[in-house]
């Protein structure tokens, strides 16, 4: 992820693309600098058997190719959820 000129490392993560949402932990958005508490818009989302409030931002996401260099990527602007932990 990215946002405002900083960038987290390259995680692993699940691609879904018949997802309705895109989830990642708020300590994601502590370590780009966003503040969550100046959302998009938030909703609930159930995940595992739990609900879990959402607080939306838009972000850029970066995808990396398995056997690319860390400089190879695409990149698209998507609001994401933040969710606690």
């Amino acid at each position: 992820m990215a946002h405002a000129g900083e960038t987290t490392t390259v995680l692993d993560g699940l691609v879904d693309t018949g997802a309705d949402a895109i989830l990642a932990s708020d300590l994601l958005a502590e370590e780009l600098g966003i503040d969550i508490d100046d959302h998009e818009g938030e909703t609930s989302h159930g995940v595992g058997g739990k609900y879990h409030k959402a607080q939306y931002k838009t972000v850029s996401l970066r995808l990396h190719a398995g056997d690319a260099e860390v400089s190879e990527y695409r990149e698209w602007e998507a609001q994401v959820g933040f969710v606690q932990g």
